[in-house]
């Protein structure tokens, strides 16, 4: 992609290419997505895979023709839940400053319990022995018993991207800011070079 800024150079309007400033936007999304994928792999909260996968960046041009570098984690619209965690319907405990709580009735009927069962698959879990029958526990009944319990206790956060950005661009910012400075500098060049190059010389060699 190629990012561009209008600035006005000796009073004509200039479209700069910035491709310092892309380079380092790039570099700056892979990073803080390499190092959310690390967190979450080490809080063991990548059974699948999904979640991961979809930490991708891109690097594009707002509304007000601001370079951007997003996030968009359309694969995994869950992630947040995992970011800031869910406060149960019994306790906050686990999450207490979560915006989320389970019991709300703004979530899906029946969608925890049949993450729940995914999950015990995907991870796997190995099957639990029923104490009261000493028969091994079916899946179905397994995902009862977690679904109920994450339910009332809610699930503690793992903030995996959010921080990451926001660390990341402190130790970024100095780059981006030379980045633009060099942009802007190769096209100041331009012009100029362009301006000596359009210069015409007369030498009156008469007397």
């Amino acid at each position: 992609m190629i990012l561009e800024l209008k600035v006005s150079i000796l009073g004509r309007d200039e479209r700069v290419k910035l491709n310092k400033v892309y380079q380092t936007l790039n570099s700056y999304g892979a990073f803080v997505s390499r190092t959310a994928r690390a967190i979450l792999d080490k809080a063991g909260k990548n059974s699948t895979g999904n979640l991961s996968d979809s930490i991708e960046h891109e690097v594009s041009v707002d509304d007000q023709g601001n370079a951007v570098v997003t996030w968009p984690m359309e694969n995994a619209p869950y992630w947040v839940f995992v970011e800031k965690g869910v406060r149960g319907a019994l306790t906050s405990n686990k999450a207490p400053d979560s915006p989320f709580q389970f019991g709300t009735g703004s979530g899906e009927v029946g969608g925890l319990r049949r993450g729940i069962r995914q999950w015990i698959v995907d991870k796997p879990v190995a099957q639990w022995n029923d104490k009261k029958t000493g028969r091994f526990m079916s899946y179905d009944g397994m995902a009862y018993v977690i679904s109920r319990n994450v339910y009332l206790h809610g699930i503690a956060p793992t903030p995996f991207l959010m921080p990451t950005i926001q660390a990341q661009f402190t130790r970024y910012k100095k780059l981006l800011e030379n980045a633009y400075a060099k942009d802007i500098s190769a096209a100041i060049g331009n012009v100029l070079q362009r301006k000596v190059n359009n210069i015409k010389v007369n030498f009156n060699l008469s007397n």
